[in-house]
Protein backbone atom coordinates (compact mmCIF):
# COMPACT_ATOMS: atom_id res chain seq x y z
CA UNK A 1 0.00 0.00 0.00
CA UNK A 2 2.89 2.20 0.84
CA UNK A 3 4.50 1.62 -2.39
CA UNK A 4 0.87 2.73 -4.35
CA UNK A 5 0.50 5.65 -1.69
CA UNK A 6 3.80 7.75 -2.40
CA UNK A 7 3.33 7.30 -6.04
CA UNK A 8 -0.55 9.07 -5.82
CA UNK A 9 -2.62 6.01 -6.13
CA UNK A 10 -5.17 4.07 -4.14
CA UNK A 11 -4.50 0.41 -2.59
CA UNK A 12 -7.32 -1.72 -2.40
CA UNK A 13 -9.22 1.54 -2.75
CA UNK A 14 -7.96 3.09 0.29
CA UNK A 15 -6.13 6.79 -0.42
CA UNK A 16 -3.23 7.48 1.91
CA UNK A 17 -6.07 10.30 3.19
CA UNK A 18 -8.17 7.46 5.07
CA UNK A 19 -6.16 6.51 7.58
CA UNK A 20 -9.18 4.97 10.08
CA UNK A 21 -10.34 2.81 6.79
CA UNK A 22 -7.04 1.87 6.50
CA UNK A 23 -6.64 0.96 10.22
CA UNK A 24 -10.30 -0.65 10.14
CA UNK A 25 -8.94 -3.05 7.05
CA UNK A 26 -5.67 -3.96 8.89
CA UNK A 27 -7.52 -4.73 11.82
CA UNK A 28 -9.87 -7.07 10.19
CA UNK A 29 -6.77 -8.68 8.44
CA UNK A 30 -5.31 -9.31 11.39
CA UNK A 31 -7.73 -10.69 13.08
CA UNK A 32 -8.72 -12.88 10.21
CA UNK A 33 -4.89 -14.24 10.36
CA UNK A 34 -5.28 -15.08 13.55
CA UNK A 35 -8.03 -17.67 12.44
CA UNK A 36 -10.94 -15.36 14.72
CA UNK A 37 -13.42 -15.36 11.98
CA UNK A 38 -13.77 -18.99 11.94
CA UNK A 39 -17.11 -19.72 13.39
CA UNK A 40 -18.56 -16.63 13.34
CA UNK A 41 -20.86 -14.54 11.47
CA UNK A 42 -19.91 -11.37 9.77
CA UNK A 43 -21.36 -8.66 11.68
CA UNK A 44 -20.28 -10.85 15.31
CA UNK A 45 -16.75 -11.27 14.00
CA UNK A 46 -16.78 -7.73 13.20
CA UNK A 47 -18.08 -6.07 16.20
CA UNK A 48 -15.40 -8.33 18.33
CA UNK A 49 -12.49 -7.24 15.84
CA UNK A 50 -13.24 -3.46 15.58
CA UNK A 51 -16.04 -3.01 18.09
CA UNK A 52 -18.05 -1.71 14.72
CA UNK A 53 -20.71 -4.22 13.84
CA UNK A 54 -20.62 -3.14 10.75
CA UNK A 55 -16.74 -2.39 9.74
CA UNK A 56 -16.74 -6.10 7.65
CA UNK A 57 -19.48 -5.30 5.35
CA UNK A 58 -17.25 -1.90 3.89
CA UNK A 59 -14.44 -4.06 3.50
CA UNK A 60 -15.84 -6.81 2.38
CA UNK A 61 -14.66 -6.68 -1.09
CA UNK A 62 -11.20 -5.75 -0.44
CA UNK A 63 -10.96 -8.23 2.60
CA UNK A 64 -12.05 -11.24 -0.02
CA UNK A 65 -9.74 -9.81 -2.62
CA UNK A 66 -6.52 -10.10 -0.66
CA UNK A 67 -7.48 -13.54 1.07
CA UNK A 68 -7.87 -15.05 -1.79
CA UNK A 69 -4.64 -14.42 -3.12
CA UNK A 70 -3.45 -15.46 0.36
CA UNK A 71 -5.26 -19.01 -0.34
CA UNK A 72 -3.95 -19.57 -4.13
CA UNK A 73 -7.28 -18.61 -5.50
CA UNK A 74 -7.33 -15.17 -6.75
CA UNK A 75 -10.23 -13.63 -8.23
CA UNK A 76 -12.58 -16.26 -6.24
CA UNK A 77 -16.09 -15.59 -5.32
CA UNK A 78 -16.41 -13.66 -1.73
CA UNK A 79 -18.86 -16.48 -0.56
CA UNK A 80 -15.52 -18.98 -1.32
CA UNK A 81 -13.22 -16.99 0.67
CA UNK A 82 -15.63 -16.65 3.45
CA UNK A 83 -16.15 -20.57 3.36
CA UNK A 84 -12.47 -21.28 3.16
CA UNK A 85 -11.56 -19.19 6.43
CA UNK A 86 -14.82 -20.61 8.46
CA UNK A 87 -16.72 -17.55 8.44
CA UNK A 88 -21.02 -17.69 8.34
CA UNK A 89 -22.67 -15.86 5.68
CA UNK A 90 -26.27 -15.59 7.01
CA UNK A 91 -29.14 -12.66 7.22
CA UNK A 92 -30.39 -11.85 10.43
CA UNK A 93 -33.65 -12.36 11.59
CA UNK A 94 -36.21 -9.75 11.28
CA UNK A 95 -38.91 -9.88 14.56
CA UNK A 96 -42.03 -8.17 13.86
CA UNK A 97 -44.33 -7.36 16.95
CA UNK A 98 -48.29 -6.98 15.97
CA UNK A 99 -50.17 -7.54 13.73
CA UNK A 100 -49.50 -7.64 9.91
CA UNK A 101 -51.36 -8.15 6.35
CA UNK A 102 -49.53 -10.59 4.54
CA UNK A 103 -50.92 -11.41 0.99
CA UNK A 104 -54.46 -9.39 2.13
CA UNK A 105 -54.66 -11.78 4.91
CA UNK A 106 -54.35 -10.58 8.56
CA UNK A 107 -52.08 -12.36 10.49
CA UNK A 108 -51.66 -12.16 14.69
Amino acid sequence: MTASWSRGETAYRLTVAQADATTEFFTLLASISREEAHGLDARTFSLKATDDPKAFDRHASRLAAVIAVRIGQPGAAADVVWTNMGLERFSHPVHIRGPIAVDGGSVV
